[in-house]
C-alpha cells in the first residue's frame, strides 16, 4: 500500500479473527497472534510517513499456478518512508530457500551507522503459530551496524525485514 499511496488512501483488514489470513486466532480463553499480525506490526513504521520512491534491481522467481501456467514474481519487494528524520525500509525476500544480499543506496543521504533490524522468518516456511505454540514465529529485533559507504543487509529466505535508520545531515 505504501508503494501505491497515490492511489490507495486507506486500507483495512475486513476480518481480524479466525478467518483466512487473519491476524489473530481465538478459541474460548485462548488467543494467539499469527505471523500475518507480525507483518502488519512490522509495517506500521510507514504510517503517517512520507513515501519514498524505491527502485529495486532484483531477479524474478518463476512459479507455476493451477493449470501449470507460469508466472513471475520479483524476488525482493521493498517499501520506504520517512517520518521524523527516520527512514523505515521494509523488505520481503520472496525466495523460498535462498537468502538475498541487499545493497542500499540513499543517493547522497547520510545516516547513523546503528540501525534497528526486525526480521520475521522461520526455519520452515510452512510453520505457523498455534494455541499450543503461540510464539513459534515471531520477529527478532537487533541493532546492526551499517556502513555509510556501502550499506548491505542480508535477508533470510522467505522473510520480512523492517529496517529503521536515523538520518543525519
Amino acid at each position: 500500500f505504501n508503494n501505491h499511496c497515490d492511489k490507495v488512501v486507506m486500507a483495512n483488514v475486513a476480518q481480524l479473527v479466525n478467518c483466512l489470513h487473519s491476524l489473530f486466532l481465538a478459541s474460548g480463553d485462548k488467543f494467539v497472534a499469527t505471523p500475518n499480525y507480525h507483518v502488519f506490526d512490522m509495517y506500521k513504521g510507514h504510517q503517517e510517513g512520507e513515501a519514498v520512491r524505491v527502485l529495486v534491481d532484483t531477479d524474478t522467481i518463476t512459479y507455476k499456478t493451477g493449470g501449470n501456467k507460469e508466472k513471475q514474481l520479483a524476488r525482493i519487494s521493498c517499501s520506504a518512508s520517512i517520518k521524523d528524520n527516520r527512514l523505515t525500509l521494509t523488505l520481503a525476500n520472496c525466495h523460498y530457500s535462498e537468502e538475498a544480499e541487499v545493497r542500499i543506496d540513499l543517493y547522497g543521504a547520510r545516516f547513523e551507522e546503528t540501525a534497528t533490524k526486525m526480521t520475521l522468518n522461520a526455519a520452515d516456511p510452512h510453520m505457523y503459530n498455534s494455541f499450543e505454540q503461540p510464539g513459534n514465529i515471531s520477529p527478532v529485533t537487533r541493532e546492526i551496524k551499517l556502513s555509510n559507504s556501502e550499506p548491505v543487509i542480508v535477508l533470510p529466505p522467505a522473510s520480512i525485514v523492517a529496517l529503521t535508520v536515523e538520518l543525519s545531515g
